[in-house]
């Protein structure tokens, strides 16, 4: 049966990539609890995030192509480069609305972090298109922008935009660059390369951010509670170094306790305060 060019037009099915769709709701969650409020400008930034995420995934190579690609005028470069637009449309009017709805206080600052979202979903998007959504600088500017919902969501409930606000972005971004960095050592791991300079590697990149949190904090930019959230990350590195998960199933399921430990010690720290 010949599938018709419909069906060749219509949307990629969902990404099935279940660690990344958690990650967009830590820096919702962590921006909300330090702010403790919630707002309609800030409960926008959830599906403008999605559909960022999305457009992402629409622009990989192959991310929308079926068996259909070919069929009814429409080529899988034609296809992904009409969804990523969508997607990234419909993100970028969801953030506007969400910056007209924030306080007339903040939104001048709203609009420079929806504005800085905007350049590195972006350049994300653009390395992705040609290729490159794997690489080390892609992954960092598509994380770069989510941490920096964090900070947009305390702006549009009226927190101001100081150290404190940018703080929370930073520990989003230092969790998710850890996130990365372990992530690519098991991978390589799995492929039997070069063990002690992958450990090495990884080992280097976390010691880094823990040192680069201890800065954050002794600049009074996060309380010392949000220090704690971070060892059962530390934890996690060390062990599944030493006892890598034994699928990518397994590690998986090790990434979401370790999210769900980081929030609920941050959530605490927040809520202590």
């Amino acid at each position: 049966m010949v599938p018709t060019a419909r069906k060749s037009w219509g949307p990629p099915p969902l990404p099935r990539e279940y660690g990344a769709w958690a990650m967009l709701l830590i820096p919702l969650a962590l921006g909300s609890l330090a702010a403790r409020a919630v707002s309609a400008s800030a409960l926008l930034i959830l599906p403008a995030t999605a559909l960022l995420f999305l457009g992402r995934f629409a622009a990989i190579p192959g991310g929308t192509r079926t068996r259909s690609s070919a069929v009814g005028g429409a080529t899988p470069e034609m296809r992904r480069l009409l969804w990523t637009g969508v997607y990234l449309g419909a993100s970028v009017l969801g953030l506007g609305l969400a910056v007209w709805l924030a306080p007339a206080s903040r939104r001048t600052e709203a609009l420079s972090l929806v504005f800085l979202i905007g350049v590195l979903g972006a350049a994300n998007a653009g390395l992705v298109l040609s290729g490159k959504g794997r690489t080390l600088g892609a992954e960092s500017f598509a994380m770069a922008a989510l941490a920096t919902t964090a900070s947009l969501v305390m702006v549009l409930v009226g927190e101001p935009l100081d150290g404190r606000t940018i703080g929370i972005g930073l520990m989003c971004l230092c969790y998710f660059l850890s996130s990365i960095a372990f992530v690519r050592a098991f991978r390589v791991l799995g492929e039997g390369r070069a063990r002690r300079s992958v450990i090495t590697a990884c080992l280097g990149v976390h010691v880094l951010l823990a040192g680069s949190l201890i800065v954050l904090w002794r600049i009074g930019w996060l309380p010392v509670g949000l220090l704690f959230a971070f060892v059962p990350v530390l934890g996690r590195t060390a062990w599944g170094l030493a006892r890598p998960a034994p699928n990518v199933r397994a590690l998986g399921w090790r990434e979401l306790v370790v999210a769900a430990t980081f929030l609920i010690i941050a959530g605490t720290t927040f809520l202590a305060s």
